[in-house]
């Protein structure tokens, strides 16, 4: 194995961009990540094994498994009862076919959405589904409910991230597995300090500080300049100058006696996340699909990423922002 690689891209919701980004706005973005040739895709999700774990104790993990994976919970089971299998065993099945998968008769890839589904790996199966031509899902259509088909249909055309991105991407890249990477165990935690923040979200210097996050993220989203404009977004999610105002505006502030103890908590809480993030990334890389690894999450974990990730001297991080500013400055 060569020395890998790995690149994360920051990433606003693109699902509150307003206006939407154009399709032919999206498709720039996609071509230019595609020349990173990623050979694995991750995004910020829970994976299936966690969330059959955290299933073990739905009164404790309630809060995460309603926030953070209902819809995998709820396209899952139904194929799990169809199958016949136990999450882990359609996870494992799942691997087995996706070795043969230009082999694969309809049936099997059919048969291969389902079992992502019952492993809870949603974007997985959105991504296989994806790749179905007409003919095939007219037999998907006799194998699975209306209700299964209508959810995969509206996950692959979803504007957020980890369909106008992590999916588009993957396929592209001829891949057939999409890997989540988050446990999101610290973020419920932090969530939880909000109450003892409140009085300090309050403050005004606060409340200044975000606005100035939300006029430059404003400034910067220019939908009527062309193909390149969501490119050119996304080069400044991935720079330096939004990473200071990021940092400035969202968790240097929690440093001050004003927050309390709770500002302090959540500072750790975030490195905990992040650094959970990045042992995950480290497993992706370490697996045979790693060589080059692609990661899309929100632009506020980037810079903390990079750090992190630079500094292991036997792998390389690819700077996003070098891919996303070629093709800016051409796309205009």
């Amino acid at each position: 194995m060569a020395q890998p690689s790995v690149m994360v891209l920051g990433s606003a919701h693109l699902a509150s961009l307003k206006p939407a980004p154009t399709a032919a706005q999206a498709e720039r973005v996609i071509a230019s990540l595609a020349t990173y040739a990623p050979t694995a895709v991750c995004i910020e999700a829970m994976d299936g094994a966690g969330i059959e774990t955290a299933l073990h104790d739905v009164a404790g993990n309630a809060s995460r498994l309603s926030t953070f994976a209902e819809k995998q919970v709820q396209l899952g089971m139904p194929q799990q009862l169809a199958l016949g299998v136990s999450p882990a065993d359609a996870r494992s099945q799942a691997i087995t076919l996706l070795a043969h998968w230009g082999q694969l008769s309809t049936g099997e890839r059919v048969r291969l959405v389902q079992l992502q589904l019952a492993g809870y790996e949603m974007w997985s199966a959105v991504l296989n589904w994806s790749e179905l031509g007409e003919g095939e899902r007219a037999e998907a259509i006799k194998a699975l409910d209306a209700e299964t088909v209508a959810s995969l249909d509206k996950l692959r055309d979803s504007p957020k991230e980890p369909a106008a991105i992590a999916v588009a991407l993957a396929k592209r890249s001829g891949l057939h597995r999409i890997y989540a990477v988050d446990t999101f165990e610290d973020e419920v935690t932090m969530m939880a300090l909000v109450p003892e923040l409140t009085v300090f979200f309050e403050r005004p210097e606060l409340k200044a500080s975000i606005e100035r996050l939300k006029q430059a993220f404003d400034a910067h989203w220019q939908p009527t300049t062309g193909e390149g404009a969501l490119l050119d977004t996304l080069h400044w999610f991935n720079g330096s100058d939004y990473a200071k105002l990021d940092r400035a505006s969202e968790w240097d502030v929690f440093e001050k006696p004003s927050a309390g103890t709770a500002g302090a908590r959540r500072l750790l809480l975030w490195n905990a996340r992040n650094a959970e993030l990045v042992a995950r990334l480290d497993r992706v890389l370490a697996s045979v699909d790693g060589e080059r690894t692609f990661l899309v999450i929100g632009a506020s974990h980037r810079a903390f990423l990079e750090r992190a990730l630079g500094a292991q001297p036997w792998l390389e991080v690819v700077p996003s922002e070098r891919f996303l500013a070629e093709k800016a400055v051409t796309s205009r």
